[in-house]
């Protein structure tokens, strides 16, 4: 794939999607700074793509700037209200920060974290992403049965091994 995208922009170098994409590539591939500076690229070169701002999000999440974080999954839900990915990175993004600040701050902060990762799960059923984080939100408000039962549609939802294995099993 990572060929695929390299060529892509070799032919057209303000062909964001692809940028985007070659990011993803990358962060899969543990490379974190050259995924960000993709996503960064992407964004430089459409301000208003929303998955390149997502993914830059998750890229702050990953290296522990929660407010970064939250700043582009915040920007990505502006600029698409309609794209899950974003709400999943926004509410990921808002649970990290809950110990942060004042202790009686935590559980204002774990119900934003519920009402973003429910719109990814209700703007997108089928991401196992955000299945797993909303049954881990569910969790931390103590609903074990209804965390169980959404944790077992998530791994429903997924067919290879890799990622299964990632999710625990």
């Amino acid at each position: 794939a990572l060929a695929a995208f390299n060529r892509a922009i070799s032919i057209d170098a303000n062909f964001h999607m692809a940028y985007n994409n070659r990011g993803a590539t990358l962060l899969e591939k543990g490379s974190i700074d050259d995924a960000m500076k993709d996503f960064e690229k992407a964004l430089l070169i459409n301000p208003k793509y929303a998955p390149a701002a997502s993914n830059l999000a998750g890229v702050y999440f990953q290296k522990k700037e929660d407010a970064k974080a939250v700043e582009f999954a915040t920007r990505a839900i502006a600029m698409d209200p309609n794209y899950a990915a974003a709400y999943a990175a926004r509410g990921l993004a808002t649970a990290s920060t809950m110990w942060e600040g004042p202790l009686q701050e935590a559980p204002a902060k774990l119900e934003a974290a519920y009402g973003f990762v429910k719109r990814a799960v209700e703007l997108n059923p089928d991401s196992a992403q955000a299945l797993s984080l909303y049954a881990t939100i569910v969790y931390a408000r103590y609903n074990w049965i209804e965390s169980q039962q959404v944790h077992i549609k998530a791994l429903s939802l997924l067919t290879d091994r890799a990622t299964l294995a990632q999710y625990g099993n």
